[in-house]
Parts: structure tokens; C-alpha cells; sequence
């Protein structure tokens, strides 16, 4: 399904990896688990977004904070739950799966 504008690609998108709250994403997740394997206009889950946004900024810095990597991880994990495994299998408009944006990005 397309659709461009839901609150969980919008809040992923739209704000720097350090204001990603995992509390929010949590509720998000809870309230509507399908749209973890909705795509946006990348054909995007919310899984690439969150990958692409919160490993770039680790990548490009030498000195990895834990709690950087520990929050990073628990959004995954989140975006990961319930049907959110299903987004591993969907490829983006230039065919990367998830694991293809977080092996690129050093994960």
C-alpha cells in the first residue's frame, strides 16, 4: 500500500536521530501495528527509514556513544515487533531491502 503522510514515516523522517524518542515510537507501534509494513513515496518502510536515520549520524563519527547504539537498537527492535519482521522481505524504490541500508551504514 502507498501511503505518504503516516505519523510513523512522518516522525521518522522529519526529525534528527537525537529527538527519536523510543517511548513514542513505542505507542506508535502499539497503536497501529500495520504500519510498520506500510511503504512511503521511497517505497520505504518505517525499518529503512529508521536505519538510513539513525546510523548514518554513527557512521559518520569515530566515537560511537553506547547509549547511541543502545537507542538506535531499541527503535529497530520496536519496528521489528509483531508484523514488523515482514518489513525485512520489502525492497525500497532502488531495490535495497533493510539489511542492504544497514550493512552500507556499518551495522
Amino acid at each position: 500500500t502507498y501511503i505518504f503522510r503516516l505519523p510513523l514515516h512522518y516522525y521518522l523522517k522529519n526529525n534528527p536521530a537525537e529527538n527519536i524518542r523510543p517511548r513514542i515510537v513505542d505507542c506508535m507501534v502499539r497503536f497501529c501495528e500495520p504500519w510498520l509494513l506500510e511503504i512511503d513515496s521511497d517505497r520505504r518502510t518505517p525499518l529503512h527509514n529508521a536505519l538510513l536515520l539513525l546510523l548514518l549520524p554513527l557512521k559518520e563519527t569515530t566515537a560511537r556513544s553506547k547509549s547511541k547504539v543502545q537507542h538506535a537498537s531499541y527503535v529497530v527492535e520496536k519496528l521489528l515487533s509483531g508484523p514488523g519482521c515482514n518489513a525485512l522481505q520489502i525492497k525500497d524504490a532502488a531495490g535495497n531491502l533493510p539489511i542492504h541500508i544497514a550493512t552500507t551504514l556499518g551495522a
